[in-house]
């Protein structure tokens, strides 16, 4: 029987035994699948999700690429909920900020005093710093989906491709 730590090994021997009944188109493109478990440990979301994309274009007839689309899909809804939890987070602090200023125009700088903590992956706008009006939106640099927030914690998320 396995401990829990070793089934990442046991599955990344399966995969290298595997290796050696497949083709050589399919075998260099499950050995480019493999290191985007390297990646994923790194917690480099944007370079897997990029070398994902080179791996399905260079090796689109292959089992590798089905897999490798449906980590790429994986990857980009987790990179979409994280821009939605900064979003959350950012609304909880300019919510702090509006108590103690209900007239006041809202900043970075003021997110920032009220508690919130910049993500390098996430972009935050604050489109309208007003309470009246207010609006703010999230996104991953990596992700799909552009998330907006209101004043009264309505919040909605819309295709990058549909912004356009």
């Amino acid at each position: 029987m396995f401990r829990t730590n070793q089934r990442p090994i046991v599955v990344l021997l399966v995969m290298l035994l595997s290796l050696a009944s497949c083709s050589g188109r399919e075998r260099q493109a499950r050995n480019l699948l493999l290191e985007t478990t390297w990646m994923i440990q790194r917690g480099e979301m944007v370079e897997m999700i990029d070398h994902l994309n080179g791996l399905i274009e260079e090796y689109p007839d292959t089992e590798a690429a089905i897999m490798a689309r449906e980590m790429l899909a994986e990857a980009i809804g987790g990179c979409n909920d994280q821009a939605g939890n900064k979003l959350h987070e950012a609304f909880a602090c300019a919510t702090i900020f509006f108590i103690g200023e209900p007239y006041g125009s809202l900043d970075k700088d003021g997110l920032v005093a009220a508690g919130y903590k910049d993500t390098p992956d996430v972009i935050l706008e604050i489109v309208t710093g007003q309470a009246y009006g207010f609006e703010m939106t999230a996104r991953h640099v990596a992700g799909d989906l552009v998330h907006a927030i209101d004043l009264d914690g309505n919040m909605r998320s819309q295709s990058i491709l549909e912004r356009k």
